[in-house]
């Protein structure tokens, strides 16, 4: 099964939480995420930021996701409808499990659905 279409079924399972950030389309296109990248650790209640490629114009969300790439769930709307800056600076929870890895970030384009994700299994808080 895709990475696509496992993503698609863990986001269905989590429409009750009631996101307003637009359902991602398609392949990941554009928008290259830089930070966190490979390996990169992200510090659970410090200030970290994200920075991507701004390739498109408007508005876009970020996602939190976790889980292998087999079963990978969005867990937590990051922030939803920013302008598309290519940074964000994000003070991940404390709840979030340190030293796991299997983290990532996906980034959607508002309206369109165009997202690109971070290697979700490179990326780990502590």
């Amino acid at each position: 099964m895709s990475f696509r279409a496992l993503f698609t079924a863990g986001l269905a399972a989590f429409a009750p939480l009631a996101s307003a950030y637009t359902t991602p389309q398609g392949d990941p296109t554009g928008n290259a995420i830089y930070e966190p990248g490979l390996n990169s650790i992200v510090p659970v209640g410090k200030p970290f930021t994200i920075t991507w490629e701004p390739d498109t114009k408007g508005k876009i969300s970020l996602v939190l996701l976790h889980g292998p790439s087999t079963n990978v769930q969005p867990i937590q709307t990051i922030v939803e409808s920013i302008d598309n800056t290519g940074s964000y600076d994000w003070t991940p929870d404390t709840h979030l499990a340190p030293n796991k890895t299997y983290y990532g970030i996906e980034l959607i384009v508002e309206g369109t659905g165009q997202y690109q994700c971070m290697q979700h299994e490179a990326m780990s808080m502590q």
